[in-house]
Parts: C-alpha cells; structure tokens; sequence
C-alpha cells in the first residue's frame, strides 16, 4: 500500500485526483476515510464491474452504525419527477413502479439498479471511463459535495452505465471524517448551492431556477420536520445565485462521446 500524503487540503475530488497519479490498476476505488467494509466489499464490487461490459461505474450497499440504509442510487433533478411529487401523483404509481422511477428514498436496496448516478462514499470505477474524462482525471468543479452527481451526467454522456447492487456492504460512519460535526444547515447551503451549479451546467439556468421553486414548495407542503428550514434553503440559493458564480468548466469540455468497448 503507498501512502500519498498532501500539505494542504485540496478537497474531495483533487485529492482522489492526487491519488490517482499513483494508481496502476484497471479499476480506482473511491472510498471515505469514515467508512468501513462489512463483507468481501471490494472483491464483489470489482467482480460485479468486469462482468457487465456496459458498466463502467458501481456503488454498493451503505449503512450507517444505526442500520439506516443510505440513498446511494439516485436520478437526476428533474422538473418531471418533483412536479409528481407536489402534486402527489407518485401515491397512484405501485410500489414497485415508484422505486424503479425515482429511485432515491423510494428504492428498497436489496435489488440491482441502473441509476443516473452514485454516491462517492464507496465508487469503483473502471480506468477508461476516468480516462474520458477532461484531462483523464475527475472533474475538480467542486471542493466537496455533489461531484458525484455532475460524473454521474459525465458518464452517461459518454454512454456509459452506472449500476447499483447490494453485494458490497459498507458501513458509513457520516461525517466521520471531519473532527466536528458539521452544521446541518451550513452543509445543506453548500449542498444546495453546487446542486444548482450542477443543473445550471447540465440542463441550463433557467430549468434549475424551475426545478429549486419547486423543491421549495415541496418542502413548504410537507409534513417532515426540517421541511419548512430546507423550504427556505432553496428559495435562498436560487434568488442569490448569480450566473458569474457558476463552476468555471462547462459541458463544452467534455470528450466527444465514446463508446464502450
């Protein structure tokens, strides 16, 4: 094992990136430093990845120390998908139909998945697939938070598959990497703000101020506890959000689309 030690702290994405000057196998695995494996995780992970020619990246199954299945397996925002949601149209899908359509908080993780992307916590990934990526690298548009869902869009631009499966269980002890727990609301802003950047790269300005009014009057309609200050949060980052903030990169860098092999 080489141990790479770095000065400063250059966040989640360029310090994966430093690492990965040093890496030699065919597949890198991302894992959190507050993480930890319950089972064979790596072996299944990286025997499930090379027996799909299609799938390029993978994620497993995360509990935290209570028992709490994480919501790893995720779409992307969509106007679609949260307009069901406010207008409660999700309750006249099947039980099955919901989980398979939203995936998220809806998806009961004992099956397999094609999600639109995965959590960072535990990421195996084949090397060519970070090869199409600008420079060969991940994408540094984020210090920390919601990286994961703009290499998700990356991915799928180039035709690659991301897959759930329960195989591999890894416990996540959250925010176990920082020597303080983190203000809730403070993480949430920072969550929300790149969360925007992410559709205002992707999908435009115009649909991510949309697509947050809508999140906003999701919560403000709920009945869940930290609806009303989550509400607020999202009406907040997309009235202050200015155009000139956005992440310097833009989709225009991405590789030409390639195929799998």
């Amino acid at each position: 094992m080489l141990l790479v030690e770095s000065s400063l702290n250059l966040g989640f994405t360029k310090g994966n990136n430093l690492g990965l000057k040093y890496a030699s196998g065919k597949t890198i695995l991302l894992l959190n430093s507050d993480t930890g494996l319950l089972n064979n995780s790596i072996a299944l992970a990286y025997r499930r990845l090379l027996a799909s020619e299609k799938v390029r990246a993978l994620t497993g199954k995360v509990i935290t120390p209570a028992g709490k299945v994480q919501h790893v397996s995720q779409r992307f925002p969509s106007i679609t998908l949260v307009l069901l949601q406010v207008l409660r149209h999700f309750h006249l899908m099947s039980a099955s139909r919901r989980s398979n359509v939203f995936l998220g908080e809806y998806f009961k993780y004992d099956e397999e998945a094609n999600p639109d992307w995965i959590w960072a916590t535990f990421f195996l990934i084949r090397r060519e697939a970070v090869a199409a990526f600008q420079g060969g690298k991940f994408p540094e548009e984020f210090f920390m938070y919601e990286e994961d869902k703009l290499w998700g869009y990356y991915l799928q631009q180039n035709g690659y598959k991301l897959l759930y499966t329960p195989l591999p269980l890894v416990l996540h002890h959250v925010s176990g990497s920082s020597p303080h727990r983190e203000d809730e609301i403070a993480t949430n802003k920072i969550i929300l703000q790149n969360e925007f950047q992410v559709i205002v790269l992707t999908k435009g300005i115009w649909y991510a101020r949309v697509y947050f009014l809508l999140k906003a009057l999701q919560y403000f309609t709920s009945g869940y506890t930290h609806a009303k200050p989550l509400a607020r949060l999202y009406w907040r980052v997309m009235r202050n959000f200015s155009v000139s903030e956005r992440a310097p990169k833009h989709l225009d860098s991405l590789p030409e689309k390639q195929q799998p092999a």
